[in-house]
């Protein structure tokens, strides 16, 4: 919370911080109009930014005070991430204990970037790689907001995370409502052009895949399954059998939306409805040949956006 009270320090007149205004702090941080009145030792320990400048001016005449404490400014920051950062120091148990909404851990990764704090932007990290983990084809935590999205791609270039893109790209990429507002404002996503043209370009790939896969019919071509011989269903072959299976059920168009993601959909309650007995006449095997194809292809289209979403 901020004060209504106000004093003049280096930049001209600012807000005190109502929270972080202690009586007898002995220096006066000032992010934007807001002035924090700190401890020197606690704020050197936390910043090495900060400690490298006090011991600069240790002694150092000419300094702008602040009821009688000396000022320093902090540029690239925004009071509100300044202010999660000191919470985050006076209640650490708190911070490492409860959840953490990820608007309050980018706050974090940014002020501890700017400050130089190893200790807190190692938590940040270690928090954004839980949400947006770049090794898990298999996408936990289900689908993500566009802007949340857009907001870690862009973070992640600020302070040079670049493990949390892949995850926050596709997030986007799979999002229906992504294209809709593309179609209408090329910059609806507050990213590069460059970020676009690679979203498009990875979407176009991984639906040329996804048509490939998706209408491969178990054990390849007709008549490899013995087992199976008898699945013909009016004259029709395996393949067309299986591929009309795919478009009635939904699974080409859902697939095609969501590629990766819905692999795992396949994977799992796909998978089940084709074991139940007498759901569609597939043999054991033409079903475990699905879903090894199934499994191959979430890990290997997930290596390759690697190349689509390289910056």
């Amino acid at each position: 919370m901020l004060n209504n009270c106000t004093c003049r320090g280096a930049g001209g007149w600012s807000t005190k911080s109502e929270e972080f205004w202690y009586p007898d702090g002995n220096v006066v941080i000032v992010v934007k109009d807001t002035a924090f009145k700190l401890y020197k030792a606690r704020v050197s320990k936390y910043s090495a930014v900060l400690a490298a400048q006090f011991a600069e001016d240790d002694g150092a005449h000419g300094r702008p005070t602040m009821e009688g404490c000396p000022v320093y400014e902090v540029e690239r920051l925004s009071v509100h991430d300044f202010t999660q950062f000191l919470e985050a120091l006076e209640t650490p148990i708190a911070f490492a204990s409860d959840p953490l909404s990820q608007g309050t851990v980018i706050s974090l990764l940014r002020s501890a970037d700017v400050l130089d704090c190893a200790d807190m932007r190692a938590f940040a990290i270690e928090k954004l790689r839980a949400s947006w983990p770049n090794d898990k084809p298999k996408l936990p935590g289900g689908k993500r907001s566009v802007s949340l999205a857009a907001r870690i791609i862009r973070v992640s270039r600020e302070c040079d995370v670049p493990e949390l893109r892949k995850r926050a790209f596709y997030e986007i990429l799979r999002n229906p409502h992504t294209w809709t507002a593309l179609a209408q404002n090329h910059t609806a996503l507050k990213l590069p052009e460059t970020d676009v043209i690679a979203l498009l370009f990875a979407r176009m790939g991984l639906q040329q895949l996804w048509c490939a896969l998706v209408f491969e019919p178990p054990l390849g071509a007709d008549g490899a399954c013995k087992t199976c011989q008898g699945m013909r269903r009016g004259g029709f072959s395996r393949s067309a059998v299986w591929r009309n299976q795919m478009i009635e059920e939904g699974h080409f168009e859902a697939g095609r939306q969501d590629p990766i993601g819905y692999l795992e959909t396949l994977l799992t309650e796909k998978r089940h409805e084709l074991e139940a007995p007498g759901h569609t006449g597939w043999c054991a095997a033409c079903i475990q040949d699905r879903a090894k194809a199934w499994s191959d292809a979430q890990v290997k289209w997930w290596a390759k956006l690697d190349d689509w979403f390289k910056s």
